[in-house]
Parts: structure tokens; C-alpha cells; sequence
């Protein structure tokens, strides 16, 4: 019985110490878990770099991962990235006045634009045919009334001695009605030194049609205007029907008008 005794008195000692030194293990174990705990930190997360010449400055050198930066290489763009070519700026050229005439180097130097004239006398204009016979070109007066302008046809009276060269028959003259024009106007008459006598057959004709036809004589005179805007061409045209001597009939002042 004493035996018995002795041996489970030296197994409980074993069981003691086993536990023991398992618990002391395990304590061991813990402490060095706690330990792995405290001593670990956090990965950090490294901010992009910002673009610009802040970050550039910071980290010259650098990638994003702290690595040093590959030297930078220049390469030649080719045609079709190139830029398009812009054209250069205008430059006005500085404005000086001529004080003699008032003018300044721009308005000498750029073209001068004349606008049409609001007015074309017909003996300043070019006709385009005539009967080629007598006529004169410029000032003339109808009954004592001077003109600047005026296209005077030439006819001798039935008595005269043909000094107007159309030998009895019409004087005529032509002319284009100018683009932009629609207005035919001026006075017709017998110039103020044509004899008594004289008795004349006056037509004015736009494009073969009479716009206007009367027998004038010496004393008489008629305002003419009328549209011409649709017209192509004008005559002007006279010729004797009585008298003695030289008899001119005067197309006075007339001209075209916008």
C-alpha cells in the first residue's frame, strides 16, 4: 500500500511539472506574439508625385518609386507632326503726315478706289458710230442760253451749199447707255446763230425706237429725260427739212444719270 502511495505521490509530480512546463511554453509563445505585435507598423503608401515644376524640383532625378530617371533623349518629329505654319503678324507701317498737302504715307502708298461718276456727258464719251458727217463737241447756247456740254449736229438747209458734207441726208451719232445708268436727260434745240430760216426734223432713239421726234425751229427748245435703264444703245439724229445756210441742231447738256 505504501507502494501504491509512493507511486501516485511521484505521478502527480510528473503531471505537475508537465503541466507546468506546457504552460510556461505557452506563455512563452504568447510573449512572443505580443512582442511580433507591437514591433509591427503599417505599410505606407507613397503619394503619386504631382505633375510640374514643383515635383520636377523636388525629385529631378527620380521616378515615382525613388529610382533614379532615365536621361531624357531628343529624337527629330517627323514631317507629319510637325506644327502647322502660321502665318506672321501684319505690321501697320507708322503713319507720317505730309504737311505741304495734307496727305499721309498710307494714303499715298495704298490704291485710290474712283467711285463711277454720278454723271456722263455724252460729248465727253466715246460713240460707238455716226453718220460722219459734220458735228461739233462742247459749250454752245440755245436761245442766248449757254451749256458747258453739247453734241450739235450739222445740216445744210434745202438751199444751203452741203458745207455739213451728209448732202441732205441724216446726221446721226451713237452711243452706249453705260452700265448702272437709267437716265437720259439735256435740252434740244437750234443753236442761237442758225438762220430763220432753218427747219429741222429731230429723233432721239433708244435700241431703234423713237423716244422722242418733232420738227424744230428757230426759237424753239424741249427738256429731254426719260429711263434708259433696260437701253442698250442711243442715237441722236437731224436733218434739214427747210431753209438757207447752215443749220445746227444741239443736243445740249446731255447726259447719262444714275
Amino acid at each position: 500500500m505504501s507502494r501504491l502511495l509512493a507511486w501516485l505521490e511521484n505521478h502527480r509530480r510528473l503531471a505537475v511539472w508537465s503541466f507546468l512546463v506546457g504552460l510556461a511554453g505557452v506563455l512563452i509563445a504568447f510573449t512572443g506574439f505580443i512582442r511580433d505585435i507591437a514591433d509591427w507598423t503599417p505599410l505606407k503608401h507613397e503619394p503619386t508625385a504631382a505633375a510640374g515644376p514643383a515635383a520636377d524640383a523636388a525629385q529631378p532625378n527620380a521616378d515615382i518609386d525613388g529610382n533614379p530617371a532615365p536621361e531624357p533623349t531628343t529624337s527629330t518629329p517627323s514631317p507629319e507632326a510637325s506644327p502647322k505654319r502660321t502665318k506672321a503678324p501684319r505690321v501697320t507701317p507708322p503713319v507720317t503726315t505730309d504737311d505741304d498737302n495734307g496727305l499721309t504715307v498710307n494714303d499715298l502708298a495704298s490704291p485710290v478706289v474712283v467711285p463711277p461718276a454720278s454723271v456722263l456727258y455724252l460729248d465727253e464719251e466715246d460713240e460707238v458710230q455716226s453718220s460722219g458727217d459734220t458735228m461739233s463737241f462742247g459749250p454752245t447756247t440755245i436761245l442766248k442760253e449757254s451749256y458747258q456740254h453739247s453734241v450739235a449736229l450739222c445740216a445744210d438747209g434745202i438751199f444751203g451749199s452741203n458745207r455739213c458734207a451728209n448732202n441732205g441726208n441724216a446726221t446721226w451719232i451713237e452711243y452706249n447707255v453705260p452700265a448702272g445708268y437709267r437716265v437720259l436727260s439735256g435740252n434740244v434745240g437750234l443753236t442761237s446763230d442758225a438762220p430763220a430760216s432753218c427747219r429741222l426734223s429731230a429723233q432721239i432713239m433708244t435700241d431703234g425706237t423713237a423716244r422722242f421726234d418733232r420738227e424744230l425751229q428757230l426759237g424753239e427748245a424741249y427738256p429731254i429725260s426719260f429711263d434708259v435703264a433696260t437701253s442698250n444703245r442711243v442715237r441722236l439724229q437731224m436733218h434739214a427739212l427747210d431753209g438757207e445756210g447752215r443749220c445746227d441742231l444741239a443736243f445740249a447738256n446731255f447726259r447719262f444719270r444714275r
